[in-house]
């Protein structure tokens, strides 16, 4: 991963985390063998053309940013086929949503506004959204850390009966 300029850390459970810095998202796989990852808004600028979104909006209308395709971003954290859940944190550890690998197949991190960090005020400093997803409670604002796991992971959303997200 040293080519993709990915920094590495032991990873730990969600639970022991400090709060995330809000210059970079830190991914993590559950066995806690594997390394978790810090992506910088720098490294997301950079990543391969294919993967960029230059703008959410062209896929979400009224939605603005520049993001890049989740698939490479969990390709950089290379989960095993066993790993078929993502858990989403938001900074402050009080938001989290777990979803199938499945269901975020279409997803996308957006990072920016043009040329800077997205910002705190819309979201940022990263936030994903899922084109086409029926359970808007998904799109989670200030994304923080990210989770692949074997068994669903934390979900602080509520009854799907009772979302209004």
């Amino acid at each position: 991963l040293s080519s993709a300029g990915v920094r590495s850390q032991r990873a730990a459970p969600s639970s022991e985390y400090p709060v995330p810095p809000m210059d970079r998202l830190i991914l993590h796989l559950e066995s806690g063998e594997a390394a978790a990852l810090e992506l910088t808004h720098e490294q997301l600028f950079d990543a391969p053309a294919a993967d960029q979104v230059p703008d959410i909006g062209a896929l979400i209308p009224g939605r603005r940013g520049r993001g890049v395709r989740f698939a490479w971003v969990a390709s950089l954290a290379s989960p095993g086929d066993e790993l078929v859940f993502v858990t989403l944190e938001s900074t402050d550890g009080r938001f989290s949503a777990t979803l199938t690998r499945e269901e975020m197949a279409e997803a996308v991190i957006v990072h920016a506004d043009g040329d800077r960090p997205f910002g705190a005020d819309d979201g940022g400093p990263f936030r994903l959204y899922i084109p086409g997803a029926t359970d808007r409670c998904g799109n989670v604002k200030h994304l923080g850390r990210v989770g692949f796991c074997s068994r669903p992971g934390a979900d602080t959303r509520p009854p799907e009966e009772e979302r209004t997200c």
